[in-house]
């Protein structure tokens, strides 16, 4: 079950996202261990990746720190697998157009071996767009076993 963003999540989220507070990384990689719970061993932790952009202006690829947090607490393996194919951003967009521009978001990296099992982790989900995509790029890439994990819910005001 994933939470809405409101309240003290939403104030951990943005603290991170958009006032460059860095160390909330490790918060957020326990709020997802604690979801996620008992994994398979073979499990390869997977972030979304991060808009060029947002790194720029933040300093650091949110999504990257937390899943090398969580891939620590959790003892498996952090690797990024997808790379972004443009740089468009989700924020603001609408449903139609997040969902267009997610379908040739990503594509993976290399090969992947299908006996293994991928946790793809991201902040918010808002359509399911993006994560749809990155799944689309591992399950093309060879990935049979997905499993994924998201910081909170934020429902889209059109």
């Amino acid at each position: 079950m994933v939470s809405t963003r409101s309240g003290a999540l939403e104030k951990l989220i943005n603290g991170y996202k958009f006032e460059r507070q860095k160390a909330a990384a490790k918060q957020c990689a326990q709020l997802l261990h604690s979801r996620v719970g008992a994994l398979p061993e073979n499990t390869i932790i997977v972030p979304i990746p991060t808009a060029a952009t947002h790194i720029r202006q933040r300093g650091y690829d949110h999504m990257r720190l937390i899943a090398e947090q969580l891939a620590q607490r959790a003892d498996l393996p952090c690797s990024l697998l997808l790379a972004r194919q443009h740089s468009l951003t989700q924020v603001g967009a609408t449903k139609q157009q997040r969902q267009r521009q997610a379908h040739s978001a990503f594509s993976a990296v290399r090969s992947l071996d299908s006996s293994k099992t991928y946790l793809l982790i991201d902040d918010v989900v808002t359509t399911g767009a993006t994560l749809t995509a990155g799944i689309v790029a591992l399950r093309a890439a060879g990935a049979r076993k997905i499993i994924v994990a998201a910081l909170a819910r934020q429902t889209l005001d059109e």
